[in-house]
């Protein structure tokens, strides 16, 4: 599983998934908590290497922004953010 399927899983469950600058937590719904817990826990290293990486930093401050100055909600813009690198990997996967 790439770190887009995860974190598109995680937003598709509602939950938001924040780098608090040395761990990776989880916030949600506690349904939604327990039944990713094992599959976040199993991925920790990987999360947190993409949450320290530009790419981590920009997907954050963008869904930050699009939550905050665009009205969406965080599940939302997180939403579009992974839609859009997404786009961007396949796009440069194709070249």
């Amino acid at each position: 599983m790439n770190i887009f399927d995860l974190l598109t899983q995680c937003t598709q469950a509602g939950l938001w998934l924040q780098w608090t600058g040395s761990k990776v937590k989880a916030i949600g719904g506690e349904y939604s908590l327990q039944k990713l817990l094992p599959l976040l826990k199993s991925h920790k290293q990987a999360l947190q290497e993409f949450f320290q990486s530009d790419e981590g930093q920009a997907y954050e401050e963008r869904a930050a922004i699009m939550e905050y100055d665009g009205g969406m909600t965080r599940t939302e813009a997180e939403a579009k953010v992974l839609a859009e690198l997404q786009q961007t990997a396949r796009g440069q996967n194709n070249d």
